[in-house]
């Protein structure tokens, strides 16, 4: 029985991925069901990185810009336009693509307006973490959480805004909230003196995130964790 190669593989998983297109361009994150900006982003990324089905990909970016609101967020669905947290999805999506730079400048135009919202912890026992260092939340108007901040640094990055002031304040949320044993639990650190435990998502995010913006040894544990 030979063994599988490379491209054999990428081909099937283009097949499957495949199976999520739904007719207006775009993408669903399970089978039968509605346009998610979430998936369209996802599996755009995953066709421009395997360099296959541009087709495909075009009609997802295509379609990203169709659910794009005025003010350049893109949210979840266009009754939950609070839910902004697709944006920097988008604007990954859309990097590299000439065609979408106007629709990604006013993406992340968004996400330099919009961080979350913050007040000063008075009880360390309760929440370990700084509270009042401001990163990205999923929803308009909510606390910062690990997984929506990473996010948009990386596409704050990607699009050559790495050194604003909210970056750089966001990457030392990151590090705040970086478990003392390794990895970052999507939220807090601890509650009521009680440590978190660390989640691959969440440190596979916020570790991309960081790369080459902090020094390795800040972030070895975690790296080690993952």
């Amino acid at each position: 029985m030979q063994s599988t190669t490379a491209q054999e593989s990428i081909e099937s998983l283009v097949g499957d991925l495949g199976r999520y297109a739904v007719d207006e361009g775009g993408f669903c994150n399970r089978l039968g069901g509605p346009h998610r900006p979430d998936a369209t982003a996802w599996v755009v990324l995953a066709l421009a990185t395997g360099g296959v089905q541009e087709d495909l990909a075009e009609l997802g970016r295509s379609r990203l810009v169709a659910e794009q609101m005025k003010d350049g967020r893109v949210s979840i669905h266009a009754d939950h336009p609070q839910a902004f947290w697709p944006t920097s999805l988008a604007v990954l999506a859309w990097h590299g693509c000439p065609g979408y730079s106007k629709a990604q400048d006013r993406a992340v135009k968004f996400l330099l307006n919009t961080r979350g919202n913050h007040l000063k912890n008075k009880n360390s026992f309760a929440l370990g973490d700084d509270t009042s260092i401001r990163g990205w939340s999923w929803v308009s108007h909510t606390h910062s959480w690990v997984e929506p901040t990473s996010l948009v640094l990386l596409a704050l990055e990607l699009t050559g805004h790495g050194e604003h002031q909210y970056a750089i304040e966001a990457r030392r949320m990151l590090l705040d909230r970086q478990l003392d044993q390794g990895g970052w639990n999507c939220g807090n650190k601890s509650v009521f003196g009680r440590q978190l435990r660390p989640m691959a998502l969440s440190t596979g995010l916020a570790l991309a995130a960081l790369a080459g913006r902090v020094p390795r040894d800040t972030v070895q544990n975690s790296l080690c964790y993952l």
